[in-house]
Protein backbone atom coordinates (compact mmCIF):
# COMPACT_ATOMS: atom_id res chain seq x y z
CA UNK A 1 0.00 0.00 0.00
CA UNK A 2 1.81 3.53 -1.12
CA UNK A 3 1.43 6.61 1.09
CA UNK A 4 -1.82 7.88 -0.94
CA UNK A 5 -3.84 5.44 -0.14
CA UNK A 6 -2.55 4.85 3.61
CA UNK A 7 -3.09 8.38 3.84
CA UNK A 8 -6.80 8.46 1.79
CA UNK A 9 -7.44 5.44 4.09
CA UNK A 10 -6.80 7.01 7.57
CA UNK A 11 -8.55 10.30 6.78
CA UNK A 12 -11.42 7.47 6.04
CA UNK A 13 -11.46 6.13 9.05
CA UNK A 14 -11.07 9.00 11.15
CA UNK A 15 -14.09 11.01 9.32
CA UNK A 16 -16.13 7.17 9.55
CA UNK A 17 -15.18 7.15 13.44
CA UNK A 18 -16.44 11.00 14.14
CA UNK A 19 -19.67 10.07 12.05
CA UNK A 20 -20.43 7.60 14.23
CA UNK A 21 -19.52 8.97 17.39
CA UNK A 22 -21.93 11.87 16.51
CA UNK A 23 -24.92 9.66 15.37
CA UNK A 24 -24.76 7.85 18.85
CA UNK A 25 -24.09 10.97 20.76
CA UNK A 26 -26.95 12.95 19.30
CA UNK A 27 -29.61 9.52 20.03
CA UNK A 28 -29.03 10.38 23.62
CA UNK A 29 -32.01 12.77 25.05
CA UNK A 30 -29.88 16.13 25.87
CA UNK A 31 -28.21 16.28 22.38
CA UNK A 32 -31.34 14.82 20.46
CA UNK A 33 -33.05 17.87 22.21
CA UNK A 34 -30.14 19.96 20.62
CA UNK A 35 -30.13 18.49 17.71
CA UNK A 36 -33.96 18.85 16.58
CA UNK A 37 -33.70 22.85 17.72
CA UNK A 38 -30.79 23.38 15.49
CA UNK A 39 -31.64 20.69 12.47
CA UNK A 40 -29.99 21.38 8.76
CA UNK A 41 -33.22 22.12 6.33
CA UNK A 42 -32.33 19.07 4.08
CA UNK A 43 -32.51 16.63 6.68
CA UNK A 44 -36.40 14.75 7.61
CA UNK A 45 -37.21 14.48 11.48
CA UNK A 46 -37.79 10.71 10.40
CA UNK A 47 -34.05 10.23 10.21
CA UNK A 48 -33.42 11.85 13.63
CA UNK A 49 -35.12 9.16 15.53
CA UNK A 50 -32.88 8.01 18.65
CA UNK A 51 -33.14 4.17 17.46
CA UNK A 52 -31.90 5.26 13.49
CA UNK A 53 -28.87 7.42 15.64
CA UNK A 54 -28.00 4.10 17.94
CA UNK A 55 -28.32 2.01 15.12
CA UNK A 56 -26.36 3.92 12.24
CA UNK A 57 -23.90 5.24 15.00
CA UNK A 58 -23.37 1.55 15.46
CA UNK A 59 -22.81 0.42 12.31
CA UNK A 60 -20.33 3.20 11.05
CA UNK A 61 -18.08 2.41 14.14
CA UNK A 62 -18.32 -1.50 13.19
CA UNK A 63 -16.85 -0.38 9.49
CA UNK A 64 -14.26 1.66 12.03
CA UNK A 65 -12.96 -1.50 13.49
CA UNK A 66 -12.91 -3.37 9.96
CA UNK A 67 -11.37 -0.48 8.09
CA UNK A 68 -8.36 -0.53 10.76
CA UNK A 69 -7.91 -4.22 10.97
CA UNK A 70 -7.86 -4.56 7.23
CA UNK A 71 -5.32 -0.93 7.42
CA UNK A 72 -2.71 -1.62 9.94
CA UNK A 73 -3.42 -5.91 10.80
CA UNK A 74 -5.15 -7.37 13.21
CA UNK A 75 -3.07 -6.60 16.50
CA UNK A 76 -1.84 -2.74 15.68
CA UNK A 77 -5.56 -2.39 13.99
CA UNK A 78 -7.61 -2.99 17.44
CA UNK A 79 -4.90 -0.58 19.40
CA UNK A 80 -5.25 2.16 16.46
CA UNK A 81 -9.02 1.15 17.07
CA UNK A 82 -9.34 2.49 20.41
CA UNK A 83 -6.98 5.48 20.00
CA UNK A 84 -9.13 6.76 16.91
CA UNK A 85 -12.38 6.09 19.13
CA UNK A 86 -10.73 8.17 21.94
CA UNK A 87 -9.39 11.02 19.88
CA UNK A 88 -12.96 11.23 17.83
CA UNK A 89 -14.59 11.47 21.64
CA UNK A 90 -12.23 14.36 22.53
CA UNK A 91 -12.92 16.23 19.33
CA UNK A 92 -17.20 15.20 19.54
CA UNK A 93 -16.72 16.53 23.31
CA UNK A 94 -14.55 19.22 22.70
CA UNK A 95 -17.16 20.68 20.26
CA UNK A 96 -20.31 19.84 21.70
CA UNK A 97 -19.06 21.89 24.94
CA UNK A 98 -18.88 25.35 22.45
CA UNK A 99 -20.46 24.72 18.84
CA UNK A 100 -23.48 22.35 18.08
CA UNK A 101 -23.51 23.79 14.44
CA UNK A 102 -19.81 23.23 13.96
CA UNK A 103 -20.56 19.33 15.01
CA UNK A 104 -23.31 19.05 12.66
CA UNK A 105 -21.34 20.58 9.68
CA UNK A 106 -18.56 18.64 10.31
CA UNK A 107 -20.75 15.30 9.96
CA UNK A 108 -21.65 16.58 6.49
CA UNK A 109 -18.53 17.61 5.48
CA UNK A 110 -17.05 13.82 6.66
CA UNK A 111 -19.94 12.02 4.76
CA UNK A 112 -18.75 13.77 1.85
CA UNK A 113 -14.93 13.11 2.58
CA UNK A 114 -15.72 9.15 2.90
CA UNK A 115 -17.63 9.07 -0.10
CA UNK A 116 -15.23 10.55 -2.17
CA UNK A 117 -12.01 9.00 -0.58
CA UNK A 118 -13.68 5.40 -0.97
CA UNK A 119 -14.43 6.57 -4.52
CA UNK A 120 -10.86 7.42 -5.05
CA UNK A 121 -9.78 4.19 -3.52
CA UNK A 122 -11.86 1.87 -5.18
CA UNK A 123 -10.99 3.74 -8.84
CA UNK A 124 -7.12 3.23 -7.53
CA UNK A 125 -7.41 -0.13 -6.58
CA UNK A 126 -8.94 -1.30 -9.66
CA UNK A 127 -6.50 0.24 -11.72
CA UNK A 128 -3.96 -2.21 -10.28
Amino acid sequence: MDSLMFGLSVITVFATNFIGMANLNFAMDKAHIQLIKCKPFWLPVTFLKPVYLRVMGWIFLAVVLKLSIQIWGFSIGLAAYFGVLTFGVGVLVFLLSYQLAWVIRLVGLATILCIFYVGIIIYYKSKL
